[in-house]
């Protein structure tokens, strides 16, 4: 039952973590966002939505770097046909060498 409810307690975590991160990218607070999401990505490092997400908070903290750049490609690698995260990665890759 413990490792039961410590599942539970890890899953609300990271739910919390995910609508923190979101409400704080649809407000444009792009560096709160992304210390949620980095916090997220430490309990779900392949997740791709979170991925992207990150990277997206990133991008909008000006942190057009090889951090933006590295979560692009560990989300394509999770969803390879994912056209929007190839599209994004592309367009990132091009205009930030």
């Amino acid at each position: 039952m413990t490792t039961e409810k410590n599942a539970a307690a890890e899953e609300r975590i990271r739910q919390l973590l995910h609508t923190l991160g979101k409400a704080y990218l649809e407000r444009r607070q792009f560096a709160e966002a992304y210390a949620k999401l980095s916090q997220l990505l430490q309990l779900d490092p392949d997740n791709a939505e979170v991925l992207e997400e990150t990277a997206l908070a990133a991008i909008g903290s000006r942190d057009v770097s090889a951090t933006a750049l590295a979560l692009y490609e560990k989300a394509v690698a999770a969803q390879p046909n994912a056209e929007h995260l190839l599209t994004a990665l592309a367009t990132l890759f091009s205009t930030h060498q």
